[in-house]
């Protein structure tokens, strides 16, 4: 394994993934995870991530090593970067993992195998930028059109009330056309959809500032909480289909919980 510590930060580059202790009394805390199985924190003795810190109980939570990825699963109350998780998260360089007072920092830059950005405090994770966007943490991709337009994609993240997907979607829909002019959606039948609990793709026409523009929007359910991918570009002459296959052409670079 090598490193390479930053001067005047606590933060060190690793090949491999590492879990190491933020809140580190002992610098050995460090485990790294160089093998594909489960390993467990909390406060039992023979733990992999062992911390008596008050709060942590015997074994509170989980993180499996794939073969490129690593997945964070809460036994009990468990934070990620300051937001409660009730399920299995998949885990990006610079996340912190709280359990109790005990607070963990998983480092693991972009190898070519583990995903290296996550998307603002969303649980969208990037695989890879896609030619020709650009990547801004804070909402997604991007691109400068002709005549100013900058055609966007934004992944948000947002809570399902009754985790009931079709009323959450005829509200978001209700609230966009109080707020857009001549508003029309309609439900688009992708021939692929995302492995997950729940999904929805819509298409939508409106215009914003006389500018026609077209909008596509992915959303996938997962425990409640529902990850919004949102495609807005000028309208054109390009069929739907074509279009709605090209975004799910960008959607493969991302991955979501």
């Amino acid at each position: 394994m090598s490193e390479a510590v930053v001067a005047g930060d606590r933060m060190a580059e690793f090949t491999v993934p590492v879990l190491e202790f933020a809140t580190a009394v002992d610098a050995k805390a460090n485990v790294v995870l160089d093998e594909q199985r489960e390993y467990v924190g909390g406060a039992a003795p023979g733990v992999d991530f062992q911390s008596d810190l008050p709060g942590t109980v015997g074994q509170h939570f989980t993180i499996r090593r794939g073969p490129a990825y690593c997945l964070l699963k809460p036994l009990e109350a468990v934070s990620l970067n300051d937001r409660d998780i009730q399920y299995a998260v998949q885990l990006t360089h610079g996340d912190e993992i709280r359990a109790g007072e005990a607070v963990f920092r998983y480092n693991c830059p972009q190898d070519g195998s583990f995903p290296c950005l996550r998307i603002s405090n969303t649980f969208w994770i990037l695989r890879a930028v896609p030619k020709p966007w650009q990547f801004s943490p804070e909402t997604g991709l991007f691109r400068h059109l002709d005549k100013e337009f900058v055609e966007n994609i934004n992944f948000t993240q947002d809570e399902v009330p009754h985790n009931n997907l079709t009323q959450y979607l005829d509200e978001q829909f209700r609230c966009l056309a109080l707020v857009v002019d001549d508003f029309t959606t309609q439900a688009i039948q992708a021939v692929q959809l995302y492995q997950s609990e729940a999904c929805a793709l819509h298409r939508h026409e409106f215009s914003i500032q006389d500018q026609a523009v077209v909008q596509y929007q992915y959303f996938v359910l997962k425990n409640k909480t529902s990850g919004i991918a949102s495609w807005t570009a000028p309208l054109s002459t390009e069929p739907d289909q074509d279009r709605g296959a090209r975004f799910f052409s960008y959607l493969q670079h991302f991955y979501f919980g």
